[in-house]
């Protein structure tokens, strides 16, 4: 039996299904299970991997979407900062703004109370001194013209040449005749005060002389002299840069030259003419140096205001329309209440741009007012005082070159002064555009 066994002949039926059957059925289920084993780790695997997916997804989401809340954050914050920015910028603007009327109001008060109602009235306007609008800085009346006589002479010789095409006419000699005679015999003015800077005054002191002998120097110290006041118009800032603006308007730079040096030539009674010595002279009293006062402690160029005294403007028509305006009103409220037939409106006539009203006639008289006080320290423009001047030299123009201005109409002369007075002030109201200006029509 044990021989048939080990041949493999006889076997145990334990044995052979044992191995038969539940060896095999075993092999067969543990490699089923290790299949579905290895399945189960590959669906853990790929579980695993789309959970991480997911979740770097997720991740990714909240990051953006934290960054999206804090962009939105901060841009809302950017966006409260900017407007209360811009509310605060508006409230200082606002402030400011108050502040600089009040500020303006109150500059107002100030020239109305020290500079206005302080005024002199006088008659004869061109027989009261005549300054450059800044008044030489002094504290006393006067009127100012823009340029002083300097500035008002050229305009009105510039009009002259001109109107009559050809400057000609004027030269040294028949120009120096010329101003000596209008000065002394035809502007009844006492006074036409020239601004001096310190430095100028001091070079006379140093040789021994006197503003009021100037006439007394040594000829070398009146000529340097002379050439120092023509290069800054005796430093004169506001008339140097008055001067300056003219080549704009047409006003030549030789007339510039001719009027100073014939003023000089009075001043200094230099080349004088035996023909006209006495006008010479008398012309010479009228015209006088002055400097800027000690007590002065401002800033000369900076001037708090300009006052501007205007011609009174004729609005009567203004007026009467508001008068109308008003019985149309009542009228209107009648008709409404029952008491008349309504009537077909028409429409209003609309206008473009600042009406312009007519200038009332005007006496000859003017208030004198003083530029400088403890306070203050303005620009004064005289309408009127400026164009009585400019029509006086015309005027005398006509008369002293009676031959070359024979076919010349003395209104078209003045007309044209007059416009170039005017692009002057503009000129210079621009240039000073950062000052406040007050007008009084108190002609």
């Amino acid at each position: 039996m044990q021989a048939l066994i080990s041949q493999g002949v006889l076997r145990e039926p334990g044995e052979r299904a044992l191995m038969g059957h539940i060896v095999p059925w075993i092999y067969e289920n543990t490699a089923e299970a290790f299949e579905e084993d290895n399945d189960l780790d590959e669906l853990i695997n790929e579980l695993t991997l789309l959970a991480e997916e997911q979740i770097a997804n997720d991740h990714d989401d909240a990051l953006r979407k934290e960054r999206k809340r804090r962009e939105k954050k901060l841009q809302e914050d950017k966006c409260r900062e900017e407007e209360l920015r811009q509310q605060q910028e508006k409230l200082r603007k606002e402030q400011e703004e108050q502040k600089r009327k009040e500020d303006l109001q109150k500059l107002r008060e100030d020239i109305d109370l020290q500079i206005i109602e302080r005024g002199e009235w006088r008659n004869e306007i061109l027989s009261q001194p005549i300054t450059n609008i800044h008044g030489n800085f002094q504290s006393k009346p006067t009127i100012g013209v823009l340029g002083g006589l300097i500035g008002q002479l050229a305009i009105s010789l510039t009009a002259a040449v001109q109107t009559l095409g050809s400057d000609e006419f004027l030269n040294e000699k028949t120009a120096y005749k010329f101003f000596a005679t209008l000065i002394s015999d035809v502007l009844r003015s006492d006074s036409f005060e020239l601004f001096l800077a310190s430095s100028l005054e001091k070079l006379i002191l140093e040789k021994g002389g006197k503003l009021d002998e100037l006439n007394l120097l040594d000829e070398d110290t009146a000529e340097q002299f002379i050439e120092e006041y023509k290069t800054n118009s005796g430093g004169d800032e506001l008339l140097n840069n008055f001067l300056s603006s003219f080549g704009k308007y047409g006003i030549d730079n030789e007339i510039l030259k001719l009027i100073v040096n014939s003023l000089m030539r009075i001043i200094f009674l230099r080349f004088t003419d035996k023909a006209i010595q006495g006008k010479q002279g008398n012309a010479r009293r009228k015209l006088r140096f002055v400097t800027l006062p000690e007590t002065f402690a401002r800033d000369p160029n900076k001037p708090q205001a300009i006052v501007r005294i205007r011609i009174p403007l004729d609005r009567s028509e203004d007026e009467a329309s508001e008068h109308s305006n008003e019985e149309g009103k009542a009228k209107e409220e009648s008709v409404n209440a029952g008491e008349g037939e309504p009537k077909e409106a028409k429409p209003s006539v609309e206008t473009k741009g600042p009406k312009v009203y007519p200038e009332l006639e005007y006496e000859d008289k003017v208030l004198m007012v003083t530029p400088v006080t403890e306070t203050l320290n303005v620009y004064v423009m005289h309408q009127a005082a400026g164009r009585e001047l400019r029509n006086q030299i015309c005027e005398f123009v006509k008369e002293h070159y009676e031959e070359e201005f024979e076919e010349v109409k003395l209104e078209d002369m003045q007309r044209k002064a007059e416009e170039l007075a005017v692009a002057a002030e503009n000129d210079f109201m621009h240039k000073f555009a950062d000052v406040p200006t007050f007008d009084y029509e108190k002609n």
